[in-house]
């Protein structure tokens, strides 16, 4: 037997108007990172080339593959790329990080191409990682051909996927370290980095820009204020800069973070039958919150399911009920609830105790 109370809680968030917004963009996403909750769209799944912007998955796989020490050096192969250039040179030895920073500052197609090549052994077997990795997060609208964003028909992705890869790269600290820094020496070589968001937007901490004649200015960017982190990415954008201050500005202001529960709080405490202590308490395992935006006008349902009492023995963290946070008729979390501590069975004493202790526990289950 459990019981259910349910705390409905109307939001009205106090912020800007939620009127349509109008961008340059052909594909353009304004998404909540930890939700992926969608704020504006406009055209987000069409197949688009990413141009540069393709180089947020590179330096994922080679964070994901190598270690930021591990020396690289340069072989002639790997020089004379066609596009931005880092301009390495045969021989030239330099760290991972450092040829990382060049990706993404600097936009290095032979940072790239050398960074493929040490992870994977050819620019070939980079691409199937690329690919794989795609797989895993569930970008069914992207494929890559190479691991810079030179043009191919065959090398594409759309607003939707750039957004939810970004979202997934921004949890990488040393991702966030280096889209984050605008100017960066990398042995003889001073990098400054392209995203003029970093200055210009209020909270803007990264990742990527990109252009080629094919696929137009490509934006994909990152920003927090009050706790709250957005990702906005645009494709074909003629005015992308301009696009991504308009939907930050749109963006902050329609949306707020609720926050209900604290990971580690004690929610109540239940009794304990059979058990050497009469009662225990239970504490919320993660944080409890939700994104509201006011165009919705949802109410946000909390909702917790318990047992009206526990049976002993019982062990610490041991998952007794569940915390639901439902906005409308969507469920956005669930949390469980735990035990504080082990309680031990104590024993009854005496066939009638014994009797009476089996049918209360048959009968009040």
């Amino acid at each position: 037997m459990k019981r259910i109370l349910i705390v409905t809680v109307l939001i009205f968030c106090i912020c800007g108007s939620a009127c349509a917004i109008s961008v340059s963009a052909k594909s353009a996403i304004l998404m909540e990172a930890s939700t992926g909750k969608v704020l504006f769209s406009q055209d987000i799944d069409t197949k688009r080339g990413m141009a540069s912007t393709t180089k947020i998955m590179t330096a994922l796989i080679v964070l994901e593959s190598a270690d930021l020490e591990e020396l690289v050096t340069v072989k002639q192969s790997c020089t004379g790329i066609e596009g931005s250039s880092m301009y390495l040179q045969p021989g030239e030895q330099l760290t991972v990080s450092d040829l990382l920073y060049g990706l993404m500052l600097q936009s290095g197609n032979d940072c790239a191409t050398v960074l493929a090549d040490h992870v994977a052994g050819s620019t070939e077997q980079f691409v199937s990682l690329m690919n794989q990795k795609a797989a895993d997060l569930g970008l069914c609208n992207t494929h890559f051909t190479n691991p810079s964003g030179l043009p191919d028909k065959n090398h594409y992705s759309s607003a939707s996927d750039m957004a939810h890869l970004t979202a997934y790269a921004m949890q990488n600290a040393d991702f966030r370290a280096i889209v984050a820094t605008k100017k960066f020496r990398a042995g003889t070589h001073y990098l400054v980095n392209h995203n003029r968001l970093l200055s210009m937007c209020e909270g803007v901490d990264g990742v990527k820009t990109g252009f080629t004649k094919s696929a137009g200015r490509c934006l994909v960017s990152s920003a927090v204020r009050n706790g709250v982190r957005l990702i906005a990415v645009t494709l074909n954008a003629p005015d992308d800069w301009r696009d991504h201050k308009q939907l930050y500005d749109f963006g902050f202001a329609n949306i707020k973070q609720i926050q209900f529960h604290q990971a580690g709080e004690e929610l109540t405490s239940l009794p304990v039958i059979g058990g050497v202590s009469s009662e225990l308490p239970i504490l919320i395992q993660a944080d409890c919150s939700a994104m509201i935006s006011p165009e919705e006008e949802k109410n946000i349902q909390v909702v917790y399911h318990l047992p009206h009492f526990l049976y002993a023995p019982i062990l610490k963290g041991e998952e007794v009920g569940e915390v639901i946070i439902k906005v409308g008729n969507e469920v956005v979390m669930t949390v469980p609830l735990t035990v504080s501590e082990s309680v031990a069975q104590l024993e009854p004493q005496g066939w009638f105790h014994r009797l009476s202790y089996s049918i209360r526990k048959r009968f009040l289950a």
